[in-house]
């Protein structure tokens, strides 16, 4: 039994679960941008004549856990996400994706 006596002090520890949307990533996809914000990098366009465009979403980044980011904000669901090499690429690049590429995550709903 694990009682206490009036006036012993006692740990208490809370545990809330707070159920919200959100996008999962790989930690890897974040870039740090202003003011403490987070960003991702995403290829937009259809990659057919014309080459994909890199282009900047901002996140606010719920939970990390074991190298997987949970965000929200303006990235969406099926956004081509840059999950490796952001720091090789910038807003408005154009890219070409090779044949096959570990570095694009296409990110299911959390």
């Amino acid at each position: 039994s694990s009682a206490s006596s009036p006036g012993e002090t006692v740990r208490f520890v809370a545990r809330e679960s707070v159920p919200t949307a959100g996008i999962r990533v790989p930690q890897t996809a974040l870039v740090r941008g202003v003011r403490g914000l987070w960003s991702t990098f995403v290829l937009e366009g259809d990659g057919g004549s014309e080459p994909y465009r890199v282009k900047r979403r901002d996140v606010e980044v719920i939970h990390l856990e074991n190298g997987t980011a949970i965000v929200r904000g303006t990235l969406r669901e099926g956004d081509q996400v840059i999950r490796d090499g952001v720091h090789r690429v910038s807003p408005g690049q154009p890219v070409r994706i090779a044949a096959s590429v570990p570095e694009i995550h296409n990110n299911p709903t959390f």
